[in-house]
């Protein structure tokens, strides 16, 4: 049996892998496992939404046990990538397919539904991601996205970690000896990356946490799965998957943050929020041996254009961002607290914020009772409390517990 070429001829059999599949016609024959009833449903509730790209159930052969699924004329993606893969017209026809698909799956509801690992638990900000979206799977046609195939893999997840991987294996964002071997020029990755989250409408630094978060869980569906002989994690892992995995969280983290940082956004020269006014001031360098990331700083002026404070925004995620000092830092001068300022400042900001994270981080140490309701007022939301990382200069200062909340500026 041959392996999966760009398209199958009929009555041709190919082996992807995962499993065979047969074409008979205008459909494809597949193997079925615990959790194809599920893929099923979802096959059969997206054909109701309207959903185009998804294959349609068309039952199961029960003489030979296997699945019937509608086949999907074109070719997959395979390296080296084609002229509409390596162009911004595939992206942004991949981007308009997750929107579509994110949209009408919001309203599927999967009460025992059974995925191929029942590792993760659904919750309200979850959808049914599908699970492996990488560029083996995207159907195209005469330079058009059709279709979006083998579903087997769908299981809850957050919207983002299907942007996240399209974003892993269609930018590619990956060491350089991988995009070559898509055809994607190094130097064209950074502009490739941001025309993607763009025409998704989400942030970069939001997709590469999520991504973060989606081979944080590879490597251990690999490690736990793989190693109790599960397929085809089994396989995943003795080819040598997590090493590569791992090269490219270490690529992501140590050269290409970096690419994404030497163009940081303009801020405004001022904003203002009723009575308050927030100036710019500097832009301070991160170091990453510290784990510092990029901060614009800002001036706080009160209504008679007096100097009351500060506020801070950075840019990035690291330990100490995400554990000891947040994106967002601020004070206020001691004889001019009481009065909302740092609040007014946030939302002053808010708005150029918003254009570069739609999740920002701030922290707080559990008696400061006046930052807290700061926080509070501009409306973000309590996440965890989390010890201060030892190494990190917070600690170093006496802190050792924050508390986490998200503001969606």
């Amino acid at each position: 049996m041959k392996p999966i070429n760009r398209s199958l001829k009929d009555g041709e059999c190919a082996s992807g892998s995962v499993n065979f599949i047969t074409r008979e016609g205008e459909t494809v024959l597949r193997p079925m496992g615990h959790w194809s009833k599920s893929i099923h449903n979802l096959l059969e509730f997206l054909e109701g939404v309207g959903f185009v790209y998804a294959p349609r159930f068309l039952g199961v052969d029960t003489e030979k046990q296997l699945e019937r699924l509608s086949y999907i004329h074109g070719e997959v993606e395979l390296r080296p990538w084609t002229d509409v893969m390596l162009g911004f017209s595939g992206l942004a026809q991949i981007a308009e397919m997750l929107k579509s698909y994110h949209e009408k799956v919001s309203a599927f509801t999967s009460e025992d539904a059974r995925w191929h690992l029942d590792d993760r638990e659904q919750n309200s900000n979850m959808i049914i991601r599908h699970g492996d979206i990488g560029p083996w799977n995207m159907v195209w046609e005469g330079g058009r996205l059709v279709g979006l195939i083998d579903w087997d893999f769908a299981e809850p997840g957050t919207k983002l970690e299907d942007v996240a991987q399209v974003a892993w294996h269609c930018i590619p964002l990956k060491p350089a000896r991988q995009s070559l071997q898509a055809g994607v020029k190094p130097e064209e990755q950074k502009e490739r990356f941001k025309y993607f989250c763009d025409a998704c409408g989400v942030a970069t630094e939001d997709v590469l946490e999520a991504l973060k978060m989606v081979q944080d869980l590879e490597i251990e569906r690999m490690q736990t799965h793989g190693g109790a002989g599960i397929e085809p994690w089994a396989s995943f892992l003795k080819r040598g998957d997590v090493k590569f995995v791992k090269e490219d969280m270490a690529w992501l983290q140590d050269e290409f943050r970096a690419q994404l940082l030497t163009e940081l956004p303009t801020a405004p020269a001022e904003s203002a929020y009723d009575d308050v006014f927030v100036v710019f001031s500097k832009i301070t360098e991160g170091d990453e041996e510290k784990g510092f990331v990029p901060g614009y700083h800002f001036r706080i002026l009160d209504s008679n254009r007096n100097d009351v404070g500060h506020i801070n925004f950075r840019v990035g995620d690291t330990p100490h961002v995400s554990f000891a000092a947040g994106h967002v830092g601020y004070e206020i001068t001691e004889k001019h607290r009481g009065n909302r300022y740092a609040a007014k400042a946030c939302l002053a900001l808010a708005p150029w914020i918003r254009k570069n994270s739609d999740n920002v981080l701030i922290t707080v140490e559990p008696d400061n009772v006046a930052s807290i309701k700061t926080i509070k007022c501009i409306g973000a939301q309590f996440i965890d409390k989390v010890n201060t990382p030892e190494n990190d200069p917070h600690f170093l200062r006496g802190s050792r517990v924050k508390l986490r909340y998200n503001w969606k500026p």
